[in-house]
C-alpha cells in the first residue's frame, strides 16, 4: 500500500481530531476517501514528530469512520506533501529550526514542494525581484524607515499568509519598523464588491481558478478575514489564464511544484496585477464543488506518487 503524509506545523496530539476548520475537514475527508478507494494510506504528522529516522506518531484517516485515528508507531511514508509553515504566524519571522527540520525530512523522503523552493518563493522580497513587472508598483523598504505617503499603501512583511502580516495605510507618514514591501493599493472594487482571483497549479498544469470576495467595506480578500470564495470557470477569465501561464514559465526549473498565483484586476483599466505567489494554497475553497474537488485531488494524488 502506498502512503502520502501531509506535513504540518502545530502540535494537535492532545485533541480528539486534528485541528481543522469545518471546510478543511470536509476537504481532507474527501481526499482520504479517494485515497482509500485507490488503496493509498493518507496520514498527517506534525513536523516535530519526525525523530530523525521516521515519524514517531501520526494521524491516519479511517474511511470507515470518516475520522482520523492516532497511531504511535514509527512510520516511513512514500511521499511527504509539505503544508508546514516555517515562520511564526503571529509576527511573520522565519523560524530557522523549523526550516532545518524540514530539510532533514526532505533528505529522507520524496518531498513536495522542495524546501528550498518554498523558502525562496514564499519570500515576498524575492517575489518582488522575480515578478516585479507583474506586480503593482512595489519596492523594498528597510526597517526603521519613515515613508512619506500621499495615497493608500499596502505594507507586507516578507513572510505571512491569510492576510496576516499585511497592513493597508493612508497615513501621511508611515514608520516601517521591519524590513517590508510597500505596494501601490489597486482599486479593484466593482459594483460595490472587491474580489481577487487565485489560479492553482500542479506542476505545469493550471488545474482550477477561484475567486475570493471580501466582506462589505473590507479591503481583505482572505477567507480567514471574512471573505467567501467561489470556483471560477477559467473560460471566463482568459486574460488571467494567459498571464498566469506566462508567469509560471520560470518556475519550471523546479522538478515538482504545487502553488497558486493570486491576482487582482483594476476596475478602470481592467488590468490584472499579480498580488503574490503561494506555495501552500488552501484546500477549503472547492468543498462545495465536487467536480473541482475530485479533479484537484485526483491530479494531486497522481502527481505526488508518480
Amino acid at each position: 500500500m502506498k502512503s502520502i503524509l501531509i506535513l504540518y506545523t502545530g502540535d494537535d496530539w492532545h485533541l480528539d481530531q486534528p485541528e481543522h476548520k469545518e471546510r478543511f475537514r470536509r476537504s481532507y475527508s474527501y481526499w482520504g476517501d479517494l485515497c482509500a478507494s485507490r488503496d493509498i494510506k493518507l496520514v498527517r504528522s506534525e513536523i516535530n514528530w519526525f525523530n530523525g529516522e521516521s515519524f514517531a506518531k501520526y494521524w491516519e484517516y479511517n474511511p470507515n469512520t470518516k475520522a482520523w485515528e492516532k497511531i504511535s508507531n514509527n512510520f516511513n511514508p512514500d511521499v511527504v506533501y509539505d503544508k508546514a509553515r516555517i515562520y511564526d504566524k503571529t509576527n511573520g519571522h522565519l523560524e530557522s529550526d523549523l526550516y532545518n527540520k524540514k530539510i532533514l525530512v526532505a533528505s529522507k523522503y520524496k518531498f513536495i514542494n522542495p524546501p528550498e523552493a518554498s523558502l525562496f518563493l514564499d519570500n515576498k522580497i524575492n517575489q518582488l525581484v522575480l515578478f516585479n513587472k507583474y506586480l503593482p508598483n512595489s519596492k523594498f523598504v528597510p526597517a526603521n524607515t519613515s515613508v512619506n505617503n500621499n495615497s493608500k499603501l499596502v505594507i507586507k512583511l516578507p513572510y505571512g499568509s491569510g492576510g496576516n502580516q499585511v497592513q493597508i495605510s493612508e497615513d501621511r507618514n508611515i514608520i516601517i519598523s521591519e524590513n517590508s514591501i510597500i505596494q501601490e493599493f489597486i482599486d479593484a472594487r466593482a459594483n460595490d464588491e472587491l474580489r481577487d482571483y487565485r489560479l492553482v497549479f500542479i506542476g505545469s498544469e493550471l488545474v482550477y481558478a477561484a475567486s475570493r470576495i471580501a466582506e462589505k467595506d473590507s479591503s481583505f480578500t482572505n477567507t480567514n478575514k471574512g471573505a467567501h470564495s467561489e470556483i471560477v470557470d477559467m473560460n471566463t477569465i482568459p486574460f488571467l489564464v494567459e498571464k498566469a501561464k506566462e508567469i509560471s514559465q520560470p518556475l519550471s526549473v523546479f522538478p515538482k511544484l504545487i502553488y497558486s498565483l493570486d491576482f487582482i484586476v483594476e476596475t478602470q483599466s481592467n488590468k490584472p496585477y499579480l498580488m503574490e505567489f503561494n506555495s501552500t494554497p488552501g484546500v477549503g475553497v472547492f468543498v462545495d464543488n465536487i467536480e473541482i474537488m475530485e479533479l484537484f485531488y485526483s491530479k494531486l494524488t497522481d502527481y505526488l506518487l508518480n
